[in-house]
């Protein structure tokens, strides 16, 4: 089954509102939308950064790589116009 194509921004969108759910991850945003053109990884992007008045906690990173890993599974990264 293909998956949903979503823009970078879209992306950014879907995980910052994840993100926002998590106490560990308060006043934390994501940043960062990258594509990844090697055909033998089963998605076609990655989100690279985090955002904060601080170092985000490893508690948040965790959260951040799972919440990346979920919307890699549902959705690749529009080609950009």
């Amino acid at each position: 089954m293909a998956k949903t194509l979503k823009s970078a921004a879209q992306l950014t969108a879907l995980i910052n509102a994840e993100l926002s759910k998590h106490a560990v991850c308060n006043h934390t945003g994501a940043e960062g939308i990258e594509p990844i053109a090697d055909i033998r990884i089963p998605h076609n992007w990655t989100c690279k950064f985090l955002r904060r008045s601080r170092d985000p906690s490893p508690d948040c990173q965790q959260v951040l790589a799972t919440i990346v890993h979920e919307l890699q599974q549902k959705y690749d990264l529009a080609p950009e116009e």
